[in-house]
């Protein structure tokens, strides 16, 4: 009986050698790779540096004429939320900002009431802080 013991001991000690071994061989292997990558990273970067592109002249951003009426209200729904998530965070100048672009870009916005009577409760909490 003793001798099985011994022999699970053993067993379990040669297990716990053979996973550390394991570990090692992974985290060298992984460490190579990681070098071999940045060394590529390397080359490449240092072949870019030798003959840099010609610079392209800038190109001019035509004024958009208005957003298109599909993403519109998507426009004014991500502007909303993100205000909103800005004041829940502490953060009034952001949310405020927001609010005001909002107004600025879709004065006549489905949101529009909402907007205004948080930017309202932002304003007012500020005055009392």
């Amino acid at each position: 009986m003793q001798t099985v013991i011994w022999l699970v001991i053993a067993g379990c000690l040669g297990g716990i050698a053979f996973l550390c071994w394991r570990v090692v061989q992974k985290a060298r292997e992984r460490e190579r790779t990681q070098e071999a990558r940045f060394a590529a990273f390397m080359e490449t970067r240092r072949a870019g540096a030798a003959a840099p592109a010609p610079a392209a002249p800038p190109m001019p951003v035509p004024a958009p004429s208005g957003p298109a009426p599909s993403s519109s209200l998507e426009t004014q729904q991500l502007l909303f939320d993100s205000a909103r998530k800005a004041a829940d965070a502490g953060e009034p100048q952001l949310a405020a900002q927001l609010y005001e672009r909002l107004l600025a870009r879709f004065p006549d916005s489905v949101f529009a009431a909402e907007v205004r009577a948080a930017a309202e409760a932002l304003k007012k909490k500020r005055i009392k802080a």
